[in-house]
């Protein structure tokens, strides 16, 4: 299964898309956590769909086994989540039922700029939406 990965760095404006597996996000991820941190990384998955985020989560947890990571399949659990902890990294759907993501972007962006924010999905939703 081929995704597109976009990844919007903390520069405003700064982006890089390129496409990969599930498992090439993974890595991607994990090379973005190589810095020292003083706890385990937080991890935001944002998508409508539950079959997406809990492959996601698995993969996640296999990986990278210490982060915590909180998920997100409504508005209300998004907020619930972004108020208990600030993510590192947030993994967005491009197309969500309950939210723009490019407004749920923006208010990442707001609450703090240096989250990592991944959009995951097929290409085309990615390309369609603008993100």
């Amino acid at each position: 299964v081929t995704t597109a990965l976009t990844t919007v760095s903390a520069e405003p404006g700064a982006f890089a898309v390129k496409t990969g597996s599930l498992e090439s996000v993974l890595q991607k991820i994990k090379l973005s956590l190589r810095q020292p941190m003083p706890r385990a990384p937080a991890i935001l998955i944002a998508d409508c769909s539950a079959s997406d985020t809990d492959l996601a989560e698995l993969l996640l947890r296999r990986g990278l086994p210490t982060a915590e990571i909180r998920v997100a399949n409504d508005a209300i659990a998004f907020a619930e989540a972004l108020a208990a902890q600030t993510p590192q990294i947030a993994i967005v759907a491009p197309r969500l039922t309950w939210a723009p993501s490019d407004k749920l972007i923006a208010l990442l962006r707001r609450h703090d700029a240096r989250t990592r924010v991944v959009l995951f999905g097929h290409e085309a939703d990615i390309l369609e939406q603008g993100l």
